[in-house]
């Protein structure tokens, strides 16, 4: 079995209500572990998680995303799912993908709509990148909507709120 680790960079998948002043933000800390849990993940399925940052992805910087790529190139993990806002996922995808090492597998996963909200994909997006990371070739992917796909040709089709590819 890979050895997994899990990275949060926040987006739309870690979104919270705040009564405080109505608006959607995040958590203190990312959510992932309790997701886990939740999910009864198999006692040989070992993941780490680890934090980036959490911030909406339209805020996210080059610095971000060079912070990310460092830290997926220097885990240990031979597989790892980064958790990550939609609007710039695909930036932060090539960023990865120059940088990681050669035999690792990276799938970048998040959501249409927050985790904590009914009707979410956030869950079963993240258990497909969970299996996808441990099943697909090395190189780096974007799992969502039940489908695998190439972060070269992976854009958001914002019309029908779900990631399709160019032909």
């Amino acid at each position: 079995m890979k050895s997994i680790e899990i990275i949060a960079c926040g987006g739309t998948i870690e979104k919270q209500y705040q009564p405080e002043d109505g608006t959607m933000g995040f958590a203190a800390t990312t959510q992932i572990p309790q997701w886990l849990i939740t999910a009864r993940l198999h006692p040989e399925c070992r993941v780490r998680v680890r934090t980036a940052h959490l911030i909406d992805s339209l805020d996210a910087t080059d610095q971000h995303r060079q912070q990310l790529a460092g830290m997926v190139a220097a885990s240990s993990a031979d597989a790892v799912v980064v958790v990550h806002g939609t609007d710039t996922l695909t930036l932060s995808a090539a960023a990865v993908d120059a940088e990681r090492r050669p035999r690792q597998t990276v799938v970048f996963v998040g959501a249409m709509i927050p985790a904590q909200v009914p009707n979410s994909d956030a869950m079963f997006n993240l258990g497909f990148a969970l299996a996808a990371c441990q099943l697909a070739e090395a190189g780096t992917h974007i799992a969502m909507g039940g489908r695998l796909l190439s972060h070269q040709k992976a854009f958001k089709n914002k019309d029908l709120a779900r990631f399709d590819e160019m032909v």
